[in-house]
């Protein structure tokens, strides 16, 4: 009996707790279904819905005259739900004929309208909810498919899904390439896109999106989109026939040179705005491309380009003038362990600053420099810096490089006993090219350091909402007469110095200077290369453009001179550049106010005035004038006078002559003269030789 009631016990636990478990199981069914329904289904809901992003499209990059140097043109992903809610089977069988007429004739001729028929029909028996029609239509092809049968219902009624996607394009494609940048979906942009993204990228919009089978998302109407809106314009300095020259140009001349890497600047001598930027490298297939901006991003040593800073600060500082003379040891001096030796056999034993500049002395520069600074070096690198070469340029692109300005005594950096000689001729110091550019445009500047810049406006539907004007880095870098000193010296480089040969019957007159250096010192010499590069401005007396070239990693074994294979380069560029700009050069000789003329050191004058003053000072005159007017050479200790030929109707030379008498002889001749400066003519404004037409001329004294 006890055993029994104790079975029954059992049963009955059993029973209950059964019981219990669906009481419990049948409560949560109710409160999961009916009680927290709503929030349930809604969390369902939330899980296959989501608000994608639609990407805006970017901004157009443009040139100085508003062609499109970067774009983004718009492409289309054509798909179609076949099982869309609103999608009928009635709708479906009333359009699917001519539908399949449309595509077979519009989108693959390959494919005869029953193959579209049949496809479709395939397509919806199998539930395809994301069928392709075509990859990539154009806007036009996207708008007229809108139109078909069943597609112009929508994407509801119809399955008509379209995925917009972009490409940004180049239209000039390797123009100026790394300096407008790169733009790519996941990577953050280059160049110009990455500066001025800001501006450029505009406002993504949304769409609200719903999972279906198969994992794919689809719009959930029309009416739960937010349209992107478009990225603003930005409008740069670069000029498209400018940029085509420089690189063009530089290309040329890279063939020829044996370097594996060039770049060409051309820059606005009043405002620093980049009208070309051009960097080549040659890429592994043997071509040449756009491979990276080095103009921007690699320093390097000048080499002789940067004695014009080492004249520079000795002429400010006081402690030479062009005429200062220097031993010039035949071209080859020793400093502590080191021998320093000019580029050139000359054999000469001194020369005047201006001379050695002119030829390029390494020993005259690097020794003049070594004996008023070799007391005071960290006077010598303040006064480098002053020039502003201590400091990037300030480019509105990411990722200036700094430049590389040994501090004086600092061991960390490598100053040693004969850094500062060598630092004089442009070694031991690293700037990129369009440092160095910015310092002559500096110069050609008289004296202002201008910020270099590449967008000038930001433009909302055609509109400027935002200008960049030009900016001062520097008011004066020099003493003006130091900055005249400095262009007279850049002249007589291609007058009579190392630019002479490459620049000689040039289009305009031009101001330069030429650079060598050598790289990759190691134990075999064939690890050797050079560096070939000019700078300059043009035209000489008036400079509206400078210009940098360079040509890097050239062999050992190829001729590597700045002058013979960057002068070249330079020439034709400022060339085409001068005679394709029509505005400019319009401007140039309606101004009249260019001087094109120079002092050559020659004193002139009335002869009988002459005559009078040599008479009184005891100097006799080795050969008789036969004419009115004469000018004086001095060689060595011997007076040289000869005639000045005065043309009727042609412009006289007055170089060289005092005031009054320059002045007589041009009005004389029917010229309107106006006088700047004290002392004698050392510049005028209309060329010699040119025809006379009443024309107002230019004289500056000192």
């Amino acid at each position: 009996m006890d055993k029994k009631k104790e079975v029954l016990i059992r049963l009955y636990l059993m029973v209950f707790a059964f019981a219990a478990v669906a009481a419990v199981l049948l409560w949560r069914t109710i409160d999961i279904s009916v009680v927290q329904g709503d929030k349930w289904r809604s969390r369902i809901d939330k899980m296959n819905l989501k608000f994608k992003d639609i990407p805006a499209d970017r901004g157009d990059i443009l040139a100085d005259d508003n062609k499109l140097l970067a774009t983004s043109l718009p492409f289309f992903e054509i798909r179609m739900d076949t099982r869309a809610d609103g999608l009928t089977q009635k709708i479906f069988d009333n359009g699917i004929d001519s539908l399949s007429w449309y595509l077979s004739r519009y989108v693959n001729e390959q494919y005869s309208a029953g193959q579209y028929k049949a496809l479709l029909t395939e397509a919806r028996k199998k539930r395809n909810r994301y069928l392709l029609i075509q990859s990539r239509a154009n806007y036009s092809e996207m708008k007229r498919m809108k139109k078909w049968p069943i597609f112009r219902l929508g994407s509801n009624k119809g399955g008509f899904i379209v995925k917009r996607e972009t490409q940004r394009v180049q239209p000039f494609n390797m123009l100026a390439s790394r300096t407008i940048g790169v733009f790519s979906a996941g990577r953050d942009p280059r160049g110009l896109e990455g500066s001025y993204d800001r501006f450029l990228a505009g406002k993504n919009g949304g769409s609200l999106m719903k999972r279906v089978r198969g994992g794919i998302w689809l719009p959930v109407s029309e009416g739960s989109k937010i349209d992107p809106v478009r990225g603003r314009d930005i409008k740069t300095t670069l000029n498209v026939n400018m940029q085509d020259i420089a690189q063009h140009a530089l290309l040329e001349g890279l063939r020829k040179s044996g370097g594996s890497k060039g770049i060409a600047l051309i820059m606005e001598v009043k405002t620093g705005a980049i009208k070309a930027i051009a960097n080549l490298r040659k890429t592994k297939t043997g071509g040449w491309g756009e491979v990276y901006n080095d103009a921007v991003l690699t320093a390097t040593e000048p080499g002789s380009t940067f004695k014009l800073a080492s004249v520079l600060a000795l002429m400010e500082d006081g402690l030479a003038t062009p005429k200062s003379r220097i031993n010039l040891y035949q071209g080859k001096r020793k400093f502590y362990d080191q021998w320093m030796r000019d580029a050139s056999y000359h054999n000469l034993t001194s020369s005047t600053m201006d001379e050695a500049f002119t030829i390029s002395s390494n020993v005259g520069i690097a020794g003049l420099v070594w004996k008023h600074y070799k007391n005071n070096q960290r006077g010598y690198v303040q006064r480098i810096n002053s020039f502003g070469l201590n400091q990037p340029s300030g480019i509105d692109l990411k990722g200036e490089t700094q430049p590389f300005i040994k501090e004086a005594w600092n061991t960390q950096q490598g100053w040693s006993g004969v850094t500062l000689p060598w630092m004089a001729i442009g070694y031991e110091v690293k700037l990129t090219p369009l440092q160095m550019l910015n310092f002559y445009n500096a110069v050609a500047n008289n004296g202002t350091l201008m910020k270099p810049y590449l967008v000038e406006q930001v433009l909302q539907e055609g509109k400027v909402i935002k200008k960049y004007t030009p900016q001062i880095l520097k008011r004066q870098i020099a003493r003006p007469e130091v900055i005249r000193a400095a262009q007279d010296m850049l002249r007589n480089v291609v007058v009579k110095g190392t630019a002479k040969r490459p620049l000689a019957g040039a289009k305009c007159p031009i101001a330069a200077k030429t650079g060598t250096t050598q790289s990759g010192y190691g134990h075999d010499k064939k690890e050797l290369k050079y560096q070939s590069s000019m700078i300059g401005y043009f035209p000489a007396h008036q400079p509206v453009y400078s210009v940098y070239v360079g040509i890097m990693d050239i062999p050992k074994d190829s001729t590597y001179y700045g002058s013979k294979i960057a002068g070249p380069i330079f020439r034709e560029i400022v060339d085409k550049v001068y005679s394709s700009e029509k505005a400019f050069i319009k401007s140039y000789e309606k101004d009249k106010k260019p001087v094109v003329y120079a002092s050559n050191g020659l004193d002139v004058g009335y002869t009988k005035d002459i005559e009078e003053v040599l008479r009184y000072v005891g100097i006799p005159i080795p050969e008789k004038p036969k004419t009115e007017w004469i000018k004086l050479s001095a060689h060595s200790n011997i007076l040289r006078a000869k005639s000045l030929s005065i043309q009727r109707g042609k412009v006289p030379s007055v170089i060289g002559m005092g005031a009054r008498d320059a002045a007589y002889l041009l009005e004389k001749a029917g010229l309107k003269v106006r006088i700047k400066g004290i002392g004698k003519v050392y510049e005028q404004s209309v060329r010699p030789g040119s025809a006379i037409k009443g024309q107002e001329i230019i004289l500056n004294l000192r």
